[in-house]
This record gives C-alpha cells, sequence and structure tokens, in this order.
C-alpha cells in the first residue's frame, strides 16, 4: 500500500514535467514563428507575440536616442517561453522530497520490533517495509536526475539559442531607428555656433562703425558752430572802432 502511494505520488510529478515541457516547445514554436515572420515584414504591432512587442518597444526607444537592454530582452522573452520554470524546478525537487518522506515513512512504520530483531536474528521478520523505503528514495533521486539532466542539456540550450537569436535581432533593427550620431551633431551644431557669433560680429561691426560716424558728425558740427562763433566776434570787435569814429564826427 505504502508503495502504491508514493509511486503515484511519481507519476503526478513526471506528467506535470512532461506537460510542462510540451507547454515549452509549443510557445517557443510559436516565438520562432514569429520571429521569422518579422525578418520578412517587420514587427506586428496586433501581433501578441512577445519578439513583435520586444520589437516595437526597441524601435520606439531608438527614435529618443536609447537603446533597449539585452537584459531585459533575455529576460522577457525567457519568461516569454518558459514561463511555469519554477514550476518544473519545485517538481524536480518534488522528486526527492518525495522519497525521502518515503524512507522516513516506511522506516517509522517498521516499529521498535525492526529494531530489536536487527540486534538478536529472526527469521520470522518481513523486510517489505524497508525495501519500500529505500525503494522509494531511489526512484526519487533516479527521477529529479534523469528530468534535471534532459532539461539542462535538451530543453534549455534550445531555449537560449532562440533567445540569443531573437536579441540580436532585435537590437540590429533597433539600432535603424537612431537618429543620427554625435559626430555629424556636433559638428552641426558648432557650424550654427559659428555662423550666429559672425552675425553677431558682423552686427556689432556695424553698431560701432555707425557711432563712430555719429561721433564724427557731431565732432565736425561742434567745429562748424564754434567758427561761426568766432567770426561773429571778430566781426563784431572790429566794427567797434568804426562806430566809435562816426560817432565823434557827428558829435
Amino acid at each position: 500500500m505504502e508503495a502504491t502511494v508514493f509511486a503515484g505520488v511519481h507519476c503526478v510529478f513526471i506528467f506535470a514535467c512532461v506537460r510542462l515541457w510540451a507547454i515549452e516547445s509549443r510557445r517557443r514554436a510559436a516565438e520562432m514563428y514569429a520571429l521569422d515572420r518579422a525578418k520578412r515584414l517587420g514587427f506586428q504591432a496586433d501581433s501578441t507575440a512577445e519578439i513583435d512587442q520586444l520589437g516595437i518597444l526597441a524601435a520606439s526607444l531608438a527614435e529618443k536616442d536609447r537603446l533597449i537592454d539585452a537584459s531585459l530582452i533575455n529576460q522577457r522573452l525567457t519568461r516569454s517561453i518558459s514561463p511555469s520554470d519554477v514550476a518544473f524546478r519545485a517538481c524536480v525537487n518534488g522528486f526527492v522530497i518525495t522519497g525521502l518522506l518515503g524512507t522516513l515513512y516506511n522506516l517509522w512504520h517498521l516499529g521498535p520490533d525492526f529494531w530489536k530483531a536487527l540486534l538478536q536474528p529472526s527469521y520470522g521478520v518481513s523486510h517489505a517495509p524497508i525495501n519500500v523505503a529505500f525503494a522509494a528514495s531511489i526512484f526519487g533521486l533516479g527521477w529529479a536526475l534523469a528530468f534535471g539532466l534532459v532539461d539542462s542539456f535538451v530543453m534549455q540550450p534550445r531555449r537560449e539559442h532562440f533567445v540569443k537569436e531573437a536579441m540580436g535581432f532585435v537590437l540590429s533593427t533597433a539600432t535603424a531607428y537612431l537618429p543620427q550620431s554625435v559626430g555629424p551633431m556636433l559638428s552641426q551644431s558648432v557650424r550654427e555656433l559659428k555662423e550666429a557669433a559672425i552675425s553677431l560680429f558682423e552686427q556689432g561691426t556695424q553698431a560701432q562703425t555707425q557711432l563712430t560716424q555719429n561721433l564724427v558728425e557731431g565732432a565736425f558740427g561742434h567745429s562748424d558752430v564754434s567758427r561761426s562763433r568766432c567770426w561773429y566776434r571778430r566781426n563784431t570787435w572790429s566794427s567797434v572802432p568804426l562806430y566809435l569814429a562816426q560817432r565823434s564826427a557827428n558829435m
């Protein structure tokens, strides 16, 4: 009876692991189909595939002069392909835990009579519980090792190969949406700054020339006024003796 219970638990874990592998293979096939379609037709905005969503996100970030993080691509694609990876690890650990529980339960089920019989040889004691105890541990460890090896050497390399290919395609496509490089942008900025400086210099030169011209005209105008005043004073003082002589003659 005890052997049937623990064997049934192992069967449940086996079915769960195979089921999770089937789901991962189906999701990976869907993402690979979306990747092939994106290579031919571009990323589809109305698609539910993770590769299309990442491609659109990478393009929108590239238009803002930002590149999408490679670790984000890796994380989202891995989660999309194998969303139940934690459940698979739990099933693998469940094999080990079930085997240990089966061993401990059957050793406890033997009771104190069995341990006394070990010290006193007796041929009438049944060894079935202890056989079940060690069988549960052996099968639990064996199934855990088998599923762990298949996942590490078969499923995980396929997953990593797809993620690497998809990541390279997304990043290479996003670079096409980047604005012009820093060098041409800097050259254009320097050229515009130079033109603005030349324009300001020309405006300043014209203003300085106009100011100098105004000062010169003002100086010449002041000189003309001074000469007029001097001529008026000289003529006035020269006419004073003539005026006095005429006045004396009239007297």
